[in-house]
């Protein structure tokens, strides 16, 4: 199943920049009341287009760890894997592009002699959700496409509910309150947000609940968002 019920069914590409023809648009020749035979477009044509997942997602660390784990299984995770947690792939830091190691050379030139593993290829994952397409019918068309064709599994691949753990013992057991009770033993034991906010979506599905801990998990996102842009690990 989709990792929220509430939520069109998704996927997550390598690349931002990957663009899938599903269907070419369907032209025929009609004639008309004239007389006269015309060619008309009798169907669109359906392109899928990811886009980056950072940008759109509204679970992108969620997202991103799953897809991580099936592109990249040799990630070194940074936290706790079943969390969901951010990583890091060879124990490096996100960074948009990887950055030259240099080192002097004669009159004062730069050799370069390697680049850093600093870059993080995740952080061009890109994502598309069904929703986005106009209709019903192009949604199930490109359904069909998607999760029959040869480049399901390795240029792309669906998000589906996980069995994840619950995020303490007791949490299937809070029944009334639980949108404001919930949200404050995440704050208050520094719980990932992400992860919390999976586990509610693929069991309970509590609305108040959901809502309290995307606004937890948006706020941590923007702050990491601009961490990762500041830092560089040479």
């Amino acid at each position: 199943m989709s990792i929220h019920p509430n939520q069109s069914k998704r996927y997550v590409s390598k690349s931002d920049h990957f663009v899938f023809n599903v269907r070419n648009a369907r032209r025929e020749l009609l004639r008309g009341d004239d007389g006269y035979s015309r060619e008309v477009e009798t169907a669109p044509a359906i392109v899928v287009e990811f886009k980056n997942l950072m940008q759109h997602s509204l679970t992108p660390e969620y997202d991103r760890a799953v897809a991580t784990r099936h592109f990249f299984p040799q990630a070194a995770w940074r936290a706790n894997d079943a969390k969901h947690e951010s990583h890091s792939i060879m124990g490096a830091l996100p960074s948009m592009t990887p950055q030259g190691m240099f080192q002097p050379g004669p009159g004062g030139t730069q050799n370069l002699i390697g680049m850093t593993s600093a870059y993080d290829p995740t952080v061009h994952f890109g994502i598309f959700e069904l929703a986005w397409l106009a209709d019903v019918e192009s949604r199930a068309y490109a359904e069909r496409v998607l999760d029959t064709n040869g480049l399901n599994g390795l240029e792309y691949m669906e998000v589906v509910a996980e069995s994840l753990p619950s995020p303490w013992p007791s949490y299937d057991k809070i029944g009334q309150g639980a949108s404001l009770k919930i949200p404050a033993m995440v704050r208050d034991l520094g719980l990932d947000a992400v992860g919390v906010y999976a586990y509610e979506a693929a069991t309970k599905n509590r609305e108040g609940v959901l809502k309290a801990l995307l606004e937890l998990a948006e706020a941590k996102l923007e702050a990491d968002v601009d961490q990762a842009g500041l830092e560089r690990i040479l």
